[in-house]
């Protein structure tokens, strides 16, 4: 018996995002050694995933394997997450030992979190727009890198999609195994249809039929436009960052004005942006709103 939802058009290789289209673990996961004998030792899937120490992630962009256009988009890339979360992309010195290299390759892949060393990001070169090189297909395989899984992978997966096995091509049955809270987390945030780590409904399909549905009717699952807050939250959450969305900080103060009365003035910082830490300026590093109270007389 078909899936009710499952009247959509057949869909090709070429609709698919670059990211699921390789042969790794999930189509665009690198596996550490450790992983793999993890891998290999125990029933399931065990995959110990380390996190960059105080969000800063160092980097380098193998610059003979790219274009001016192609490493501008991956540094663009990097700035939209910087945009919108904790994390600071760093470039890596002679002295970094543990850092993403960010080179050619086949296909676009990436491990997942901090494996130690210099660990690969591969983007196989192609127009800026196009193939890996899309603005969120890097911004993917950067939010692998930082420590993420892809969503369908999440615990709770099968409350929110049906995954029909007969139309997956035989041998890829693995890239929609869910795995238990020990190995992937969401950091507090609920599954997200919305998420760029997420499948779309025809990945890895054998036959141009729907592989994963949303449990919802029209729900569009698999975006590769840009981060969900969902996305932007996790990320924020993986630190124990100050948070974009519920951060609310006041600040008063008061000012003699030219008339000898005082005035109030009550600043409030509605989130954390970029570079503002906890001896920042907020004045001048906030994203602020400021209401003024009535003048006073002096003394009163």
């Amino acid at each position: 018996m078909s899936h009710p939802l499952a009247t959509l058009r057949k869909s090709s290789a070429l609709d698919q995002p670059a990211d699921v289209m390789g042969d790794n673990f999930e189509g665009d996961i690198l596996l550490s050694e450790e992983q793999i004998a993890h891998m290999k030792k125990r029933t399931g899937m065990y995959l110990p995933t380390f996190i960059w120490t105080d969000s800063v992630v160092p980097y380098q962009i193998v610059s003979s394997d790219f274009t001016f256009e192609q490493t501008t988009a991956i540094q663009n890339a990097m700035r939209t997450i910087e945009q919108h979360t904790c994390i600071r992309f760093v470039p890596a010195t002679t002295s970094t030992v543990d850092y993403i290299q960010i080179s050619a390759g086949t296909g676009c892949s990436s491990f997942v979190g901090r494996v130690r060393g210099a660990q690969t990001l591969r983007l196989q070169p192609s127009a800026v727009g196009t193939g890996c090189f899309t603005h969120g297909t890097i911004i993917h395989e950067l939010i692998h890198a930082l420590g993420f899984y892809h969503m369908q992978s999440a615990t709770e997966r099968d409350q929110y999609v049906d995954i029909l096995w007969e139309n997956i091509t035989p041998g890829r049955e693995s890239n929609f195994q869910a795995y238990g809270t020990d190995r992937i987390i969401n950091y507090g945030v609920a599954y997200d249809y919305d998420s760029i780590m997420h499948y779309n409904t025809h990945a890895f399909s054998a036959n141009g039929q729907p592989t994963i549905l949303p449990k919802v009717p029209n729900v569009t699952i698999g975006q590769r436009e840009a981060m969900s807050p969902g996305d932007i939250q996790r990320i924020w959450n993986i630190r124990d960052c100050l948070s974009p969305v519920s951060f609310k900080q006041k600040y008063t103060g008061t000012a003699m004005m030219e008339d000898g009365t005082l005035q109030l003035t009550v600043i409030y910082i509605n989130r954390h942006v970029p570079n503002y830490g906890m001896d920042a300026d907020p004045f001048l590093e906030g994203l602020w709103e400021h209401t003024t109270s009535p003048s006073t007389k002096k003394g009163m």
